[in-house]
This record gives structure tokens, sequence and C-alpha cells, in this order.
């Protein structure tokens, strides 16, 4: 199955939620020609990570995810 890399910019709450929604569209659209991968998450300096957040590629600066070739698409979560 194609996966499509996603990046994800915020940690807190709205972060969580958005992280949830990308890693249950399985659920939902059994059926789909591609799934979402989180490949990078990141968040302002001092936000605080979700403990259940994929650790791996997180802490990159938000500068920088526009220049990573393999990336399908960015969310950008805010609580405002």
């Amino acid at each position: 199955m194609k996966e499509l890399n996603v990046a994800l910019i915020g940690c807190g709450f709205m972060g969580k939620a958005h992280s949830n929604a990308w890693r249950s569209v399985r659920l939902f659209y059994p059926n789909a020609a591609a799934y979402p991968r989180l490949k990078v998450i990141c968040g302002a300096p001092g936000e605080e990570m979700s403990s259940d957040m994929p650790t791996s590629t997180a802490g990159r600066k938000p500068a920088r995810i526009g220049r990573l070739p393999s990336l399908a698409m960015t969310s950008i979560s805010s609580t405002s």
C-alpha cells in the first residue's frame, strides 16, 4: 500500500488530536489508494510533546520542513 509522508507542526493538545486523526485514517478508509505516515513532528520552542506521539522523527525545526523532498503534505495544528 502506498504511503504519503506527513509533517505535523504542533505538539500540544491540537497536535495530539491531529496525530490521532492521521493514525485513524486506515480505520475509516480501509480501501484508500494511499495512507498517511507521520514522518516529521515538531512544535514551538518550549512546547511539550504528548507522550503518545512517535518520537523517532520529532524535534525538527518548522522552517526546515519545507526542504524535505519526501513529504507529501504538512498538517499545521494550533489551539488558536
